[in-house]
């Protein structure tokens, strides 16, 4: 008989969206990524940022590690922690 693989899974909810400052001019991109089962969340400016918590969460090595972090288009890439 084959042995039975269990496979690992993670549910991950991300939202980006663009902000306006009082005037109504766009003041950048932000987004908020939630890991489910553990209801842990972070919001980011930085797509690096969003990788680095999914790989955290997931177990997994950053697939960015060691490259420059992608900012989201108009960003101003700093972490809202």
């Amino acid at each position: 008989m084959a042995e039975s693989i269990r496979r690992q899974e993670h549910l991950f909810v991300v939202r980006i969206w663009k902000e306006s400052d009082h005037q109504g001019l766009g003041s950048g991109w932000r987004g908020l990524a939630q890991h489910i089962s553990s209801g842990q969340q972070i919001y980011f400016t930085s797509l690096r940022d969003m990788n680095d918590f999914i790989a955290l969460k997931s177990g997994l090595p950053s697939r960015l590690e060691g490259e420059k972090g992608a900012a989201l288009p108009g960003s101003n890439a700093k972490r809202l922690s």
